[in-house]
């Protein structure tokens, strides 16, 4: 497998639009199809779980790193589904109370949320 700073990737892309031919990494994005996850994929999913948005990246830095490795199969496929969502509903979902209309999605939310509160309230 190839990898990129320590994490998997298809292929290098270039770009044809730059003058300078710049090559990118394109990462390897992981379907629902998947069989559980292997440390180079968990590590990449530890890695977009950096959002940039404050307010997500307490709940969702510490959740990638101490909680997704020991999630099932099917809490892992939902989380991978849950970093596919725009940052805007991640944070309504997150910060207002509301819920997506998935409901695997909508448990992934519940169980990101519990594990802030049980590692707030533990500090």
């Amino acid at each position: 497998m190839a990898v990129y700073n320590g994490y998997p990737i298809i292929d290098i892309v270039r770009d044809e639009s730059s003058s300078f031919g710049v090559q990118y990494p394109r990462v390897i994005s992981y379907g629902v199809n998947d069989s559980m996850l292997s440390e180079d994929e968990i590590r990449c999913l530890k890695w977009r779980s950096r959002r940039g948005m404050l307010e997500l990246d307490v709940l969702l830095e510490p959740f990638s790193n101490e909680a997704l490795p020991g999630l099932s199969e099917e809490d892992q496929k939902a989380y991978v589904q849950l970093l596919e969502c725009e940052d805007p509903d991640l944070f309504s979902w997150f910060m207002s109370g509301q819920r997506p209309a998935d409901p695997a999605l909508s448990r992934m939310v519940d169980t990101v949320l519990e594990r802030g509160r049980y590692k707030s309230d533990s500090v």
